[in-house]
């Protein structure tokens, strides 16, 4: 659940009456311009990803930032696994392979990870300097154990509980995030 919070969580105040406080995943933080007061960078691919959707992204990104990862889901990472321009194979006598997997992407030099998290939904495809994101536990809010409501009397139950926040740092200049892919 961690995880998935980390990539799909929104921000949202709590109250004391009853609403949680959450935090805003990596998603909710590259679609944030803060009420129009911070700049992010999004390309909208309005339907199938393409190489050449993939490399207009990229060229907008580069202009500002130096970014390092390409995050995907399963599904993405077949239509990107198809793509010829970054093809390049290095094989040493060693090696055994079959098959076409790329967990690198050459733009005009700048070499991206291709990386998979399970996490993420099939029409985003965020492009990110992993430099600049962060996780950390709020000041003096340290992970504690706490009881849990019994459901039953036989039952003892307890929980990690703490208050995490994301940072993505320089969302606009260092990150892009291409939305509107339909596989």
């Amino acid at each position: 659940m961690l995880a998935s919070m980390a990539v799909k969580g929104k921000k949202q105040l709590g109250s004391k009456t009853g609403s949680p406080y959450m935090s805003a995943g990596l998603i909710a933080q590259l679609l944030d311009n803060n009420g129009g007061a911070r700049p992010t960078l999004q390309y909208n691919a309005n339907g199938a990803l393409t190489e050449t959707k993939l490399r207009a992204t990229l060229a907008d990104l580069v202009k500002y930032g130096n970014p390092d990862t390409i995050w995907c889901s399963n599904t993405i990472k077949s239509v990107i696994n198809g793509f010829n321009g970054s093809l390049t194979t290095t094989i040493e006598r060693t090696e055994h392979t079959t098959g076409q997997y790329i967990n690198q992407y050459d733009y005009e030099g700048l070499i991206l990870n291709v990386k998979v998290d399970a996490d993420l939904p099939d029409n985003v495809l965020p492009i990110l300097t992993m430099s600049k994101c962060q996780k950390g536990w709020s000041a003096g809010d340290f992970l504690t154990k706490k009881v849990e409501p019994a459901q039953s009397s036989r039952e003892f139950r307890e929980s990690l509980q703490g208050s995490v926040g994301f940072i993505i740092e320089d969302v606009g200049y260092d990150h892009s995030i291409m939305t509107g892919i339909t596989p």
